[in-house]
């Protein structure tokens, strides 16, 4: 009997602790979505809203940087709760040792602020280096018109000076001849 109060006291706790973590995500995502609001034409669902970047921003107003920094700080809080539960501060070295075994999931969890936060940014980068290679090409694709253009209206232009010039020439000859004409009579 001992035992099945024992393992109602731990589902009780790992209940507890999914709701905590469901709570702090939660509030997480309000944060977020009221700090840094999304546009009209996005998606802002919960799945989408943590994990979509926008290239166009920096990467402090990106929802899944804050997310992975505050995600493994709620799990290392609750999951610290429920690892620290029972347990008494002792500052002495045995205490330390004793502290660091109890709570290996907990700092681990919290560790993976860091890798999780780099992974984001170069993922971030990575889209901000899509969006500039595919304004560069629009860019290039703009300069190829203009040159075509160009090139168009200097072969206009070219033709119309030609045949500017080749007019008077015709005229000057006409005159020329006509002179020459008028002159022999």
């Amino acid at each position: 009997m001992i035992q099945n109060n024992e393992l109602y006291l731990e589902i009780g706790k790992l209940l507890l602790l999914i709701t905590m973590i469901i709570i702090g995500v939660s509030i997480l995502y309000w944060y977020l979505k009221r700090r840094f609001p999304a546009d009209d034409t996005l998606d802002t669902s919960f799945p989408f809203y943590f994990t979509h970047f926008e290239p166009k921003d920096g990467l402090e107003l990106q929802t899944p940087f804050w997310a992975s920094i505050f995600i493994p700080i709620i799990l290392f809080i609750c999951t610290g709760i429920f690892a620290w539960s029972g347990s008494t501060p002792d500052l002495s070295a045995q205490g330390f040792i004793t502290f660091l075994l109890i709570s290996q999931l907990p700092i681990g969890l919290l560790a993976l602020a860091i890798p999780l936060a780099v992974l984001t940014g170069r993922i971030h980068g990575t889209k901000q280096t899509a969006l500039q290679i595919e304004k560069a090409n629009v860019q290039i694709e703009n300069t190829e018109k203009q040159i075509l253009e160009t090139q168009q209206k200097n072969k206009t232009d070219l033709y119309l000076a030609h045949y500017k010039h080749f007019s008077e020439h015709l005229v000057a000859l006409e005159a020329k001849w006509k002179n020459t004409v008028n002159g022999s009579k």
